[in-house]
């Protein structure tokens, strides 16, 4: 092996035989390549004849860190490689060694006197790669390292990635990474510090769903309602996010279960918006007002409703909340539910005993609402459970006349099926039929026809 690396020396050149030995983990050759028995130089330089260099490094040390080649890394070291060298990544020999859990090469570069602090082009530390890539033993080796020499910084626990904002403990806590996490707990890492959208820690690991870590960081006294810069709190991002042990763990911890949000959504309306039912029967058993309102008027139920998230408008519905409520516009969730056809959520509802007669703010029913956006779903479940066919609107239009106006075949049929009175006259005497005859609906022309 020695002799091939040797020959390749002779042949192209010392440096790029270096480079390759040191890529390739072979001590042998890389000692006999580097003073006093070689002339190669243990920085390089690292390209090759074609302008490549091994294994996509920049410098014989990069190359023996990126293959975990521990002896080769010592020999390079102690020949006076550079430990801060780059490679394309920008990062140096303790970042690159950090970032893949290579806790030995780590030890040995900090023994070496390599940066600690050192960062590549999106702020990463070799800290922040350690907890990032979950590996405790380099997170632990960084953290216990001797102080460095010569009155050099000692190691950044709040050095921030450029961008996200994110510390080493944000990182952990967003990816779960339980470990690293409580290695940087025990160090001091500040469980305040902020991310670029206000987040902390804690925030990150409600976000993510991590039981554990979220235990962790409450255990150490993270403030459990701390606020992002859109006013959530934790158990309002574990909400959202339809993390339901998470939101458990915070509840236990005795959290405000009340908290809204700047928009006025409490973890309630979170949960419900978005359909997570689990983390909706875990809030309405700690208590939380099942009735609140947003900033907009809307109550969980309206916004399940709105949402089509049928289960969750379920479970909210057996919690006895208030099936009447309105938001914006006076519509109920019932109309909601019509107008944007949902039918799950619809039925549910009616199911619950609904009015389905109410009016919204603009006068209409659900039945005409699901007509005027010909949801024929909606309208058949409707009808089934027993919605005036006949209601009429402020101009004094029955559904009929709204269906047969816009052409809507399926909702025409159902109504008639349903029977619907198609003689009736709007103000100015005109039927359905003559409706549909007026906008060239073709079709529900012949439906209605067959009906005189």
């Amino acid at each position: 092996m020695t002799k091939h690396y040797l020959r390749l020396s002779c042949i192209q050149c010392t440096q790029e035989a270096l480079l390759r030995a040191a890529a390739d983990g072979d001590a042998a050759a890389v000692a006999a390549l580097l003073p006093p028995a070689g002339a190669a130089n243990p920085n390089g330089p690292a390209a090759a004849a074609d302008g490549a260099s091994a294994a996509g490094t920049t410098s014989p040390l990069l190359a023996a860190v990126a293959g975990g080649h521990g002896e080769v890394v010592e020999l390079l070291v102690k020949a006076g490689a550079d430990v801060e060298a780059r490679n394309k990544d920008t990062n140096t020999p303790l970042l690159a060694a950090a970032g893949e859990g290579r806790t030995k090469l780590v030890e040995a570069l900090l023994a070496a006197g390599a940066d600690r602090n050192a960062r590549n082009a999106s702020g990463h530390t070799p800290l922040i790669a350690a907890a990032a890539g979950n590996f405790t033993e380099a997170v632990e080796a960084l953290l216990g390292a001797a102080p460095p020499a010569g009155g050099a910084p000692g190691l950044e626990l709040e050095a921030a990635a450029t961008g996200s904002g994110w510390t080493a403990l944000h990182w952990a806590a967003e990816n779960g990474h339980v470990g690293p996490l409580k290695a940087l707990l025990r160090a001091g890492a500040d469980t305040a510090a902020r991310d670029m959208d206000g987040r902390s820690p804690l925030g990150c690991a409600a976000l993510g769903g991590h039981v554990e870590a979220v235990e962790a960081l409450l255990g150490v006294g993270a403030d459990p309602e701390a606020r992002d810069r859109a006013g959530a709190t934790p158990l309002l991002l574990a909400a959202k996010e339809g993390r339901s042990a998470a939101a458990a763990a915070l509840l236990r911890a005795g959290v405000d279960k009340e908290a809204a949000s700047f928009d006025g959504f409490t973890a309630l309306h979170f949960a419900a918006q978005n359909g997570h039912s689990r983390v909706v029967e875990a809030l309405l058993g700690a208590g939380v007002n099942k009735d609140s309102k947003n900033e907009a008027g809307a109550t969980p139920l309206v916004l399940a409703a709105q949402a089509g998230m049928s289960d969750a408008a379920e479970v909210l519905l057996l919690a006895g909340v208030d099936k009447e409520a309105a938001g914006a516009g006076g519509r109920r969730a019932l109309h909601l539910a019509a107008a944007l056809g949902h039918v799950g959520s619809l039925e549910a509802l009616l199911r619950a005993g609904a009015d389905r007669e109410a009016r919204a703010g603009d006068g209409n029913t659900a039945l005409l609402l699901a007509t005027y956006e010909g949801q024929a779903g909606a309208v058949e479940a409707l009808l089934a459970a027993g919605a005036d066919k006949e209601a009429k609107d402020l101009d004094g239009w029955t559904a009929l006349h709204l269906a047969a106006k816009d052409g809507r075949e399926e909702v025409v049929a159902a109504l008639l099926k349903a029977g619907a009175d198609s003689a009736v006259a709007i103000a100015d005497g005109r039927t359905a039929l003559d409706l549909a005859t007026q906008w060239d609906r073709t079709r529900v022309v012949e439906m209605l026809a067959a009906k005189q």
